[in-house]
């Protein structure tokens, strides 16, 4: 991207926190920021790190319980502008050029979780890649701690009625959403950013993808997304990608491969016979 084509965000932070991916989150600002200048660009993790951006060090988040306090209560503290972009190192800025000066009208956007919730349940939206006003930092920090949520459910499905009578705050419709950001369903336009691991091949080529498969721990990771993303792999013949993240996925896990096609099998030897011809099209392509 050409530097006349950067697109100018001064009343955003851009900001991460992680202590499990943290060269993959450092992948995901640094690419953000190729396309996009902030007012400010925060990193929170348990190390230092060198970068452009700031480096703030917090205690190890060991669960996703710790993740979502970490955003609730202490994000709220670190950020100045009028909005963050709270990004992850599976979601990023990926189309600058989709920018629209209104999302700025709404506190909260996410990608719509389409096809996930039942109707008459908000389908905005995804915490992974979203922009939060300072408004809805403040007024998410007031809110009682609730277990067994991730933090983007508990602002916008726990909560999220009382936030919007109570507070103010506007969350995107999903027209917007979809603008700004996808999840589950792949838009024609490429929108803002993204978030899923699963769709993480589309920005990358080969190459560039299997170096950054040394740093997922896949025991970390969601079995169904990341066999989503070697079928992704394979099927668009990015086989160095495929053939690393299959030799990581059998380091940390001898199980595991096994018993996430299982989860999309009818029976044990259609999901043998899917493993095998996924290891045989890595294999004939150069891979393991």
């Amino acid at each position: 991207m050409s530097e006349s084509s950067v697109v100018a965000l001064p009343d955003v932070t851009i900001c991460a926190a992680d202590t499990a991916f943290v060269p993959l989150t450092v992948r995901a600002l640094k690419r953000s920021m190729d396309q996009c200048t902030f007012g400010d660009a925060i990193l929170f993790s348990d190390q230092i790190v060198d970068g452009p951006f700031r480096s703030v060090q917090i205690p190890p988040m060991n669960s996703i319980h710790a993740y979502s306090n970490f955003c609730l209560y202490g994000l709220p503290n670190f950020i100045k502008t009028p909005f963050a972009l709270v990004i992850q190192w599976d979601g990023y800025v990926v189309n600058a050029a989709a920018w629209a000066n209104a999302f700025r009208k709404y506190d909260y956007i996410g990608a719509a979780w389409h096809g996930v919730f039942p109707p008459g349940v908000p389908l905005v939206g995804n915490g992974g890649f979203s922009l939060r006003s300072n408004k809805l930092l403040q007024a998410a920090k007031r809110l009682p701690a609730v277990g067994g949520y991730h933090e983007d459910r508990v602002i916008c499905h726990v909560f999220g009625k009382q936030l919007e009578q109570k507070s103010g705050i506007r969350f995107a419709p999903v027209k917007i959403a979809d603008r700004f950001s996808y999840q589950f369903k792949v838009p024609e336009v490429i929108p803002f950013g993204f978030h899923g691991i699963e769709h993480m091949w589309r920005y990358a080529d080969d190459d560039e993808l299997a170096a950054a498969v040394a740093h997922m721990q896949v025991g970390k990771m969601s079995p169904f997304k990341t066999l989503e993303l070697i079928r992704n792999c394979v099927t668009n013949d990015m086989f160095n990608a495929a053939a690393a993240l299959l030799a990581q996925s059998r380091k940390f896990h001898s199980a595991w491969m096994l018993d996430g096609v299982r989860k999309q099998a009818t029976d044990a030897s259609a999901a043998t016979a899917e493993l095998a011809e996924l290891e045989r099209l890595i294999k004939e392509r150069g891979g393991v």
